[in-house]
């Protein structure tokens, strides 16, 4: 399984949709199921989040449910909020075989 801890540019806009779009149909060519997780900071509600800690802390108990073997797959701020999760909740990432 592939999550994919997307920027601020919210899968959910016009301007990301593509770019996600895009890595979700590359995934199912693959044959891995996928998907993009949102969380408070993102647009087009960039003001109701920005703190880092708190978009990390709303992912973790989905990224709990990942199966073993998993793939989570950062882009931009979503690389940040890996990161708070690697160093404060690793515990949330045991099942995810890499993170890029």
């Amino acid at each position: 399984m592939l999550y994919i801890i997307p920027g601020t540019g919210s899968p959910e806009i016009d301007s990301g949709k593509p770019t996600y779009d895009f890595i979700v149909n590359k995934a199912k060519e693959l044959e891995i199921d996928s998907t993009v997780l949102t969380y408070p900071g993102q647009e087009p509600n960039i003001g109701d989040g920005g703190d880092i800690a708190k978009s990390a802390e709303s992912l973790i108990e989905e990224l709990k449910k990942a199966p073993a073997g998993s793939i989570l797959f950062c882009r931009c701020v979503g690389c940040t909020v890996a990161g708070y999760l690697l160093a404060f909740h690793e515990e949330c990432l045991e099942n995810f075989d890499k993170i890029v």
